[in-house]
């Protein structure tokens, strides 16, 4: 999602900007920082994965992460031109209910938005 909203990746993703002009979202530094962690310690199995608490991840952390997902999702859906609204479907607000103490759980997920198709004949 880090990548569609900012428009960066491969080109055979779709990037927001495909949808709304100059579309493109700025990753706040603090969860850039943590995305980056969480793409060693939990996307790959990094070399340098951490295996001492102090330098994991946390749930804590995510609750930053999925507060930016989750504002820039909305921010996004608000801006889609008519012609693909139809195409993204909101889901039910998600229940967050995070504790520093408590890992998330499904009911807690980043899930504001889900596209279910594309429109007939899209061409980017």
């Amino acid at each position: 999602m880090k990548e569609f909203l900012t428009n960066s990746g491969q080109p055979n993703n779709f990037k927001a900007k495909e949808f709304v002009a100059d579309y493109k979202q700025t990753v706040p530094q603090d969860v850039l920082n943590l995305l980056n962690k969480m793409n060693e310690q939990v996307f790959h199995a990094a070399k340098r994965r951490p295996s001492e608490a102090p330098g994991k991840v946390t749930s804590r952390d995510l609750v930053k992460i999925f507060q930016w997902l989750d504002a820039a999702m909305k921010d996004f859906v608000g801006k889609l031109p008519l012609q693909f609204r139809e195409y993204w479907q909101p889901l039910p607000e998600p229940v967050v209910n995070f504790s520093p103490d408590t890992p998330p759980t499904p009911s807690t997920s980043v899930a504001s938005v889900t596209m279910t198709s594309m429109p007939p004949n899209y061409d980017r």
